[in-house]
């Protein structure tokens, strides 16, 4: 069927002109009405192409299997620039507290009702019912992520259904499985239901504005769904997977694609991507991603007793960054595409708050240090402690460094294309203000490892990465304590600030969040590795994740994120652009940082003038 609707569409195209007939009278010919000839697509397909392969099994996982499934299956919320979800093609509205689609039970689990569109279609022509949605929420999730664990589902009325999400449940509070058929699937995966995984991304029928035509070893083709609820613009797209990621560039420039999918554009791409911007030949997009990079210092490393605790005064961790020239870094690195960040929000995020970052200035950076006992007494260029020590945080104890010992902490990090420059620059600048810092470079499979470094809470340094979601969260991220509700105040409190008769084991205290630093009482879970417990800032982050009110919760946020900025447990540096390209005659792009760039698929189309409207 494929090949029938691009060989008509070429015939069309080449077709010859109608014949001209003479008649006898009236004696000047004259021309018989031509039909209006239909016009020829200006490209048979779009081709969309990716770095990594077309494998069904991984599909349903990777950043290329999120592209094809935008465009297949509708999304019930999607995330626009400023991380805030509206509804998706699926719902008529998301759930919400006011309207009394939303609320919180008693055991902490959430019940919302989610209402579906009543002109919904499966790409064969059968209609869509809610029981199909029921089956989608079967699929498996990942056991350690209660953001998308469906405790119960059972339909409601007139297209809704009724879903009970684990306590963990996060912003806007809706699964992101898709339904699926049951007039295909059945009306209950078996016990292999793991099988239907990639079904969800890849099989049809869809919901979306395309379904799956055609599969190959290295492309994908996609026709457009005749009972789309809105029908894409351009009706046939081509997936295609390009083995060496070095060729894309020319690939692009030679027409053998007309996108490249911005999860196969890495740094090493970057002087091929800008080159072939000068050139005119295509268009670039660059815009910020949800993956930020930063320096972790270990603030608090009381869990072991031989590990000099360099960073629990937080004057060494802000000389530290103040001496680090974050800007020429960013510069140098990404070549004007990315920005130093501020926090660990991107500025995009509706949870950001602006906090005045530490300026870059050796003097001043060099003076914080003198501040904190550390100076350079034998002229050997690297300062060492002539202090007295301080107190932790958070009811910690007292901190001491034995006299003498040098600045010369121990940086952690991985080999690649991002890291390896990071870690040399801060080498060097560091060295400016007397800090000996030692780089050291460990695989990946080790620095992680459940008994790693990193999770163990074994380093100094260390260069870090994370991923920013529509909902914040951050407890995992920066709780340093324990969280209880006080039970006659009613407001979050720490453990300390509880009366003893509280504490007792008979008395029933909620706790509303643990302490998120790994160690072995909690079986080194959480990603507070840095250690780090400011009071204030632990409350104000659990606030903000106990409501719903999106205002309530930036002002809880704004207050985490002036406290992090003046204790800087760690240093931000930059959130990671994300880098596509595409020829000059593809439009409709609307880039958001959270979702794949091809969310909107069914809005791009094809301008011969190349101007995009513009």
């Amino acid at each position: 069927m494929i090949c029938t609707v691009v060989a008509v569409a070429m015939l069309v195209a080449c077709s010859p002109a109608p014949t001209v007939t003479l008649t006898s009278m009236p004696e000047e010919p004259t021309l018989e009405p031509s039909p209006t000839a239909t016009p020829a697509p200006y490209k048979p397909e779009l081709v969309i192409c990716a770095g990594s392969p077309l494998d069904p099994v991984s599909l349903s996982t990777s950043q290329l299997g999120r592209s094809i499934g935008w465009a297949i299956w509708p999304s019930s919320a999607v995330y626009g620039k400023d991380y805030l979800a509206e509804a998706g093609a699926l719902l008529t509205d998301l759930p919400d507290e006011a309207g009394g689609t939303l609320r919180r039970n008693e055991d902490g689990t959430l019940t919302i009702t989610l209402r579906y569109r009543a002109d919904l279609v499966w790409s064969d022509g059968e209609p869509f019912k809610t029981a199909d949605v029921l089956l989608g929420l079967q699929l498996p999730v990942s056991s350690s992520d209660p953001a998308f664990e469906v405790l119960d589902a059972r339909e409601g009325d007139d297209m809704t259904v009724l879903v009970t999400l684990a306590a963990g449940a996060e912003y806007p509070y809706v699964p992101p499985l898709p339904p699926l058929p049951t007039h295909v699937v059945g009306a209950a995966l078996s016990a292999e239901g793991q099988s239907y995984g990639p079904y969800a991304y890849l099989s049809s029928p869809t919901l979306g504005a395309y379904f799956v035509a055609e599969q190959t070893g290295d492309s994908i083709l996609l026709n457009a769904n005749p009972h789309a609820v809105s029908a894409p613009l351009i009706p046939v797209v081509r997936f295609r997977a390009v083995s060496d990621p070095a060729q894309l560039m020319p690939e692009l420039e030679g027409g053998g694609c007309d996108v490249i999918l911005d999860d196969s554009l890495s740094i090493e791409q970057l002087p091929a991507w800008s080159a072939a911007q000068s050139g005119g030949l295509v268009w670039d997009y660059s815009w910020p991603g949800p993956v930020w990079d930063y320096v972790a210092f270990n603030t608090y490393p009381g869990l072991f007793a031989e590990r000099v605790p360099y960073f629990a005064d937080s004057r060494v961790r802000q000389a530290l960054a103040g001496a680090f020239d974050r800007a020429a870094l960013t510069q140098q690195l990404w070549q004007g595409t990315a920005a130093v960040s501020d926090s660990w929000l991107p500025a995009d995020h509706w949870a950001y708050s602006a906090s005045t970052p530490i300026a870059f200035d050796v003097a001043k950076a060099a003076a914080l240090l003198e501040q904190a006992g550390w100076v350079d007494r034998d002229g050997d260029g690297v300062r060492e402690y002539h202090g007295e020590g301080g107190i932790y945080a958070c009811e910690r104890g007292a901190w001491t460094v034995e006299e003498g010992v040098p600045l010369a902490p121990v940086l952690l990090t991985t080999y690649d294309a991002i890291r390896a420059p990071i870690a040399e620059k801060l080498r060097s600048d560091l060295a400016q203000i007397g800090v000996g810092l030692q780089v050291q470079t460990v695989e990946p499979a080790t620095l992680f490892a459940a008994d790693g470094p990193i999770t163990h809470r074994d380093f100094d340094m260390a260069l870090l990465a994370a991923a920013t979601r529509p909902d914040p969260g951050g407890i995992n991220l920066w709780l340093g304590e324990e969280v209880f509700l006080h039970p006659l105040d009613r407001v979050p409190v720490h453990r300390w600030q509880l009366e003893s008769r509280w504490l007792k084991p008979e008395q029933m205290i909620e706790r509303l969040a643990p302490g998120n630093v790994p160690n072995a009482g909690n079986g080194y879970q959480g990603q507070n590795y840095s250690g780090w417990c400011n009071e204030q800032a632990d409350l104000a982050i659990v606030q903000a994740n106990l409501s719903f009110d999106i205002a309530a919760r930036q002002g809880g946020y704004a207050n985490q994120q002036g406290l992090f900025a003046a204790d800087e447990p760690v240093i931000p540096l930059f959130f990671r652009p994300r880098l596509a390209a595409a020829a000059p005659y593809v439009c409709g792009f609307d880039p958001v940082p959270y979702e794949p760039l091809t969310w909107n698929l069914a809005e791009w189309y094809f301008d011969p003038d190349k101007t995009c409207g513009g």
